[in-house]
């Protein structure tokens, strides 16, 4: 009896001293595992975001790095697997930009800047469906492939379908080149 309470005892110390062991060397998992990202925007992304500003600030909020659950929900009426399904498509995914109108806050349209990532064959994907989804929802959603620099006329031009809010009282001071991707 005694040999049982032995071996038992030394089987728990054992486990404890191999936890601590681990927990040193960083095997297990770390009390904190996360940290702050440096910048919410890339440099191409930031770009385009100063020069969009510059352009719809009068009437107009940008939002950046948007959940496209926040912007397009499922239509009511469909049974709970279908609706969950459509659900987790968005869910996890978010547009560039979203411009909302700045009285009420009512959703103009979303932007989504296309670098080189977009070549590939999951991101064509990933924009086949966010086209059919904002087609779906009646949002117009804009894409503009990325660049070094953006001039205003040119966002101008992009956004005044949707926007209507005199983007020409902006002085021709201001439609220099905005941004520059390093």
């Amino acid at each position: 009896m005694s040999w049982m309470f032995l071996i038992v005892l030394l089987a728990i110390v054992a486990i404890i001293v191999l936890s601590q062991t681990q927990h040193r060397s960083g095997k297990s998992k770390p009390d904190r595992p996360y940290e702050k990202i440096t910048t919410l925007l890339s440099p191409a992304e930031l770009s385009f975001y100063k020069a969009l500003v510059n352009v719809v600030a009068n009437k107009t909020i940008v939002f950046s790095k948007t959940r496209i659950c926040d912007v397009i929900k499922v239509k009511k009426g469909l049974s709970p697997s279908p609706h969950q399904g459509a659900f987790n498509k968005i869910s996890s995914k978010h547009f560039d930009f979203v411009l909302c109108n700045k009285n009420d806050s009512s959703i103009i349209c979303a932007i989504e800047l296309n670098d080189k990532s977009h070549q590939s064959k999951k991101r064509r994907e990933r924009d086949e469906f966010l086209n059919f989804a904002c087609s779906s929802a009646g949002l117009p959603l804009i894409v503009v492939k990325a660049k070094r620099n953006y001039t205003l006329d040119e966002i101008k031009a992009l956004l005044s379908v949707y926007i209507n809010n005199d983007l020409d009282e902006l002085s021709t001071e201001h439609s220099s080149l905005i941004g520059n991707i390093a």
